[in-house]
């Protein structure tokens, strides 16, 4: 408890003008699916209050556009391009932040789709490849930031997961019987995570 108590003090020890709590300056976000849609906007917005971006997605074009509009506009961002889907992506994602910034304070898991069809027709491929998407990459993406998150040289510093779920999780969606069980499924990973990982953040 002194501990906790010792670090919560260094948070709060900053000078006392008034500061913009909306600010992360100097923070590094990892994004997953960050070169479009929800993922895109994020990078945008934390880039403008002073996150340092690493953008990890599967589209080597549309990643690089990002990558350039944030740096014309002076932002600090990279970009690490693979397929989120293969087992090695993460831990290659987190080693090319680690490389670029020498941290990650937060991880933004937002990679996904759609792939929907009734009940009746969905087949196994359809099922299997919305929760390795939705389900598989989240937890591995965390799993991958396990020992640079739990070093103690990293006890003080600010740490966040942001799993992206959906409305489709909580109350079921026509069409998206995948989509909505491994959206629900996001919600069960992330209180997991909460209780576990508690004691690093």
């Amino acid at each position: 408890m002194a501990q906790r108590l010792q670090q919560i003090s260094k948070q709060l020890a900053h000078d006392n003008q008034p500061r913009d709590p909306s600010r992360i300056d100097g923070q590094v976000v990892l994004i997953t699916g960050g070169a479009q849609g929800i993922g895109r906007a994020a990078a945008t917005l934390l880039a403008s209050k002073g996150g340092k971006i690493v953008l990890a997605d599967v589209d080597e074009t549309k990643a690089n556009e990002v990558i350039k509009e944030l740096r014309l506009a002076g932002h600090e961002a990279t970009c690490v391009v693979g397929d989120a889907l293969d087992e090695a992506f993460p831990a290659k994602a987190v080693e090319a932040a680690l490389k670029a910034f020498g941290k990650v304070n937060c991880l933004i898991n937002n990679a996904g789709f759609c792939y929907d069809s009734a009940i009746h027709k969905m087949s196994d491929e359809k099922w299997d490849m919305i929760m390795k998407i939705h389900n598989y990459v989240p937890f591995r993406m965390i799993r991958a930031l396990s020992a640079h998150w739990m070093d103690p040289q990293t006890a003080d510093m600010l740490k966040t997961v942001i799993n992206v779920s959906s409305t489709s999780g909580l109350h079921g969606q026509m069409g998206q019987i995948n989509y909505s069980t491994a959206k629900s499924g996001i919600l069960g990973l992330t209180k997991t995570v909460a209780a576990e990982w508690a004691r690093y953040v």
